[in-house]
């Protein structure tokens, strides 16, 4: 097993680029790999040009890092669960574009989290962090938790995203890359037991989980269970704390999670891939990931992991 970290932790706004200074900071912390992001659709035409990939790698790759998986973040690709066939064809041409950008990186595998079900609304603009009528972000709270569901066949919206899900599988193997899908709340691909589902509809070695500790944490899942169950679809780790009410995204070590059972399940299963901190949400951020690789690596010690 070897440790990485997300570039956008380190960047400024928040998942938004530049992020060489944060490839950087990450290599002279001594990681092992990182994860680079889209987080808008320009950011492939403007941000990632040929030059600018250029210099990311061979930044990179100076500190002997490997890029671990280059994300899409959801909405750049929104009409992925739309029951619109012209709407999902648009975002199937983005999500082409950053597949040729992620190979061009250097990345083995492309990231996206689950979206949630098209013409969902809350009060705020992430859905999946809308767990309490209090999350930061929420202007007028209400006592009652409550969103807002387009009145469609959720069926079809399961069959219509496994079928979306199958062809983003496509353009990655097309391209020599494996797909990971990340489960948060609220979104139609969620917990462990929704990801065995879609197994059962795309059976391809190819595509595999970014396990979120947090947000499978959040949806009131026991860890060392989940891992049992989704096994050798396990492919990449996001690692971070929560304490079990409403904080998720703390420091490893600072929440409930109990870390040394984590990692004996995972090397009782036969893991060695990679495992990158996103860690969100605190002003010095170097100090709480330095405080958490620290941690993490002691908790790996004494699991008895090389």
């Amino acid at each position: 097993m070897k440790l990485g970290c997300a570039t956008w932790l380190f960047s400024s706004p928040h998942y938004q680029p530049p992020y060489d200074e944060a490839v950087k900071i990450i290599g002279d912390m001594g990681f092992k790999g990182l994860e680079l992001i889209a987080f808008e659709e320009k950011d492939l035409r403007e941000y990632y040009a040929q030059g600018k990939i250029r210099e990311l790698r061979k930044s990179y790759e100076s500190f002997g890092m490997q890029l671990t998986e280059f994300a899409v973040y959801s909405p750049v690709i929104g009409g992925l669960p739309s029951l619109d066939r012209a709407e999902r064809d648009k975002s199937f041409e983005v999500f082409k574009k950053a597949v040729q950008v992620g190979r061009d990186l250097g990345s083995r595998a492309m990231n996206l989290v689950s979206h949630w079900p098209y013409g969902m609304t809350c009060p705020i603009s992430y859905p999946p962090s809308y767990i309490t009528p209090f999350v930061n972000g929420v202007v007028r709270a209400s006592p009652k938790l409550k969103m807002n569901l387009a009145h469609v066949d959720y069926g079809q919206v399961w069959d219509t995203y496994v079928q979306s899900l199958q062809r983003c599988l496509d353009i990655c193997v097309e391209n020599g890359m494996e797909f990971y899908i990340e489960g948060h709340a609220n979104v139609i691909v969620s917990n462990t037991d929704t990801m065995l589902r879609l197994f059962d509809r795309i059976p391809s070695d190819k595509i595999g989980v970014n396990f979120d500790t947090a947000w499978h944490l959040l949806q009131r899942e026991y860890l060392p269970l989940s891992i049992r169950k989704l096994g050798k679809r396990l492919r990449h780790f996001h690692l971070r704390d929560g304490d079990g009410m409403i904080n998720y995204g703390l420091p490893c070590g600072t929440g409930i999670i109990d870390w040394q059972d984590f990692f004996e399940t995972l090397k009782e299963i036969g893991f060695d891939g990679f495992l990158s901190f996103e860690i969100t949400g605190f002003e010095d951020i170097k100090k709480y990931v330095t405080d958490s690789k620290e941690y993490i690596e002691k908790q790996m010690r004494l699991a008895g992991v090389k």
